[in-house]
């Protein structure tokens, strides 16, 4: 897929194929055996997903560490967690969704997944280097026709 728009003081340009796979989810009420099985199997695909070259957290995006994360949403929003994953390509991001589910997501969450080519590389500040942050800013929007007919100088 062609970007739509060159490098911004704000995030560097990526040029490869890789894949944002967002989430906004709701928690789901499971026994604690339940819970404890679901919360097993989804550790074990998220182990996985990273030995297929994903990355699972923004932190890990701009070159620090490789955990996992979520942020807590439920104190200003409708959802419980989010967070974005950043997959090798679309099909890795569809299949890693789905088996992601299977494993036992499906029965902790309810998910609305939000999956495209990512354009656009997060990027951290330069001088403190990658750090693990407990808040996060995810910005979501989509292209429009009057967006993608325009010339880079009218972006």
């Amino acid at each position: 897929m062609k970007p739509l728009t060159g490098e911004t003081d704000v995030f560097s340009h990526v040029a490869d194929s890789r894949c944002g796979v967002a989430f906004l989810a709701r928690r789901r009420i499971t026994g604690a055996g339940e819970r404890a099985a679901a919360v097993s199997g989804v550790d074990a695909a998220l182990a996985a997903l990273s030995e297929q070259g994903w990355q699972l957290s923004v932190t890990e995006m701009i070159g620090g560490e490789a955990e996992p994360t979520a942020y807590h949403a439920a104190f200003a929003h409708d959802v419980d967690i989010v967070g974005v994953f950043d997959a090798p390509d679309i099909t890795a991001a569809l299949t890693g969704s789905v088996a992601l589910e299977s494993a036992g997501w499906d029965r902790l969450f309810r998910t609305e997944w939000l999956i495209g080519p990512r354009e656009f590389a997060p990027a951290g500040a330069a001088e403190a280097g990658p750090q693990r942050h407990e808040w996060g800013f995810l910005a979501l929007w989509e292209w429009n026709d009057a967006w993608q007919a325009a010339t880079a100088d009218q972006r």
